[in-house]
Order: C-alpha cells, then sequence, then structure tokens
C-alpha cells in the first residue's frame, strides 16, 4: 500500500518541520505511542505536549496508531492529547 509508504524520516516528533509538510501537501500525521508520544518510561515529555499544539495550529489532522492490542493503554495516551487513535493496528 504506497499511500501510507514514508517519505520523511524524523528523530524525534519535535523535529518535525511542519512548513516541509505543508509544502508536501499533507494534511494528516500517523503518531505511534511508544519512544514517540511517550518515553520508555511513561513519560511525557514537554516538547511533545508542545509539538501537538503546534501541530495543530498548522491544521495537521492527527491520529495515534498503534500496534499494541493494549486498547486501554492507546485510550489512555489518546484522550491525554485529546486526540482520536487506532489500536493493534498491525502496521509494519
Amino acid at each position: 500500500m504506497n499511500i501510507l509508504k514514508p517519505t520523511r524520516i524524523y528523530d524525534s516528533v519535535s523535529s518535525i518541520d511542519f512548513d516541509d509538510l505543508k509544502n508536501l501537501n499533507i494534511k494528516g500525521i500517523l503518531i505511534d505511542i511508544d519512544n514517540t508520544l511517550i518515553d520508555m518510561y511513561r513519560n511525557v515529555p514537554q516538547e511533545v505536549f508542545d509539538w501537538i499544539n503546534k501541530a495543530r495550529e498548522y491544521g495537521f489532522k492527527l491520529l495515534v496508531l498503534s500496534n499494541t492490542n493494549n486498547k486501554k493503554k492507546v485510550k489512555f495516551i489518546s484522550d491525554h492529547f485529546n486526540l482520536d487513535c487506532v489500536s493493534f493496528a498491525m502496521k509494519p
């Protein structure tokens, strides 16, 4: 499925260039949980909150997309950020 094939890879969410994504006509961002929104200790860095707010200011639609089948974890995190979510996504 080439429609969901990534064309950019970033070291962290905070390094994503929103202007670059806008120039590519990207309207939405799929976000993983582990080591993206939360660290290995389940902490949420302030930079993640800042990044989500900035992404919303730019008008991006955000979706939490996780491979975990732990629906409670995904729901807790997505509610924490007020984002829609999909668990057990079986993404590559």
